[in-house]
């Protein structure tokens, strides 16, 4: 039951593309699979919205984030595609 908590995925349309974070929650890094390879740029923030830090992202299917050095918690990850569209999902670092 844990571990299918551990690799448990968030998959959600939003007009900008399907976006998939996992494992969620996770321990030290975490995988944003794209459906396009549309994404330009991602944020990480903190519960009470500070920048933790930002990325532009390659033009690739999927890109693995780091989050060594981060304090266990809740996140938000902010994703904005070519055409200024954005999307933000939850992510949990244990």
């Amino acid at each position: 039951y844990q571990r299918a908590q551990m690799i448990k995925s968030v998959l959600e349309e939003n007009g900008i593309e399907t976006i998939r974070v996992f494992p969620n929650p996770a321990f030290n890094e975490i995988t944003v699979s794209l459906s396009d390879g549309s994404l330009r740029y991602y944020m990480i923030m903190d519960a009470l919205g500070k920048v933790k830090f930002s990325r532009v992202v390659n033009e690739k299917e999927s890109t693995i984030i780091s989050l060594k050095g981060m304090d266990a918690g809740l996140y938000f990850i902010s994703f904005t595609d070519h055409h200024g569209n954005k999307i933000t999902k939850k992510i949990v670092k244990l």
